[in-house]
């Protein structure tokens, strides 16, 4: 699955373009291609990289964590225990300020950084040179 997984790496720095644009909102796994593809990160290039699974050795951990703050004080304005039926409750998560924005920005320096480490690690061209 190496060229598909580097294509899948590629889709998931789409999403996080989109996001900063504010062209689409993050639906957690509900649109991460990485997530769809590998489910409970089995396989999960991400795992392979940091060594830890769900993203929290990613930008990511801070983006759900500055999302969750914002949205619980400020938008749903009730404790809901499931991040998932909580992202879905609002429309998802998006760009509301400069803070959000740089760690949308992190999200995809990192998933390049990430596209780049796989591509050489399986003698793949880079797709971000």
């Amino acid at each position: 699955m190496t060229i598909e997984t580097l294509k899948t790496i590629c889709l998931s720095v789409d999403k996080w373009v989109g996001i900063i644009k504010m062209k689409t909102t993050d639906l957690r796994g509900g649109n991460c291609p990485l997530c769809q593809t590998y489910a409970k990160c089995e396989g999960c290039p991400i795992v392979d990289m940091t060594g830890g699974g769900q993203c929290i050795a990613t930008p990511y951990a801070d983006w759900l964590h500055l999302q969750n703050t914002k949205h619980h004080m400020f938008g749903v304005g009730r404790f809901i225990e499931d991040h998932a039926e909580f992202c879905r409750a609002i429309g998802g998560y998006y760009v509301f300020d400069v803070v959000s924005w740089r760690l949308a920005k992190r999200e995809v320096v990192f998933l390049k950084r990430l596209a780049n480490w796989y591509a050489t690690s399986h003698n793949l061209p880079l797709p971000y040179a």
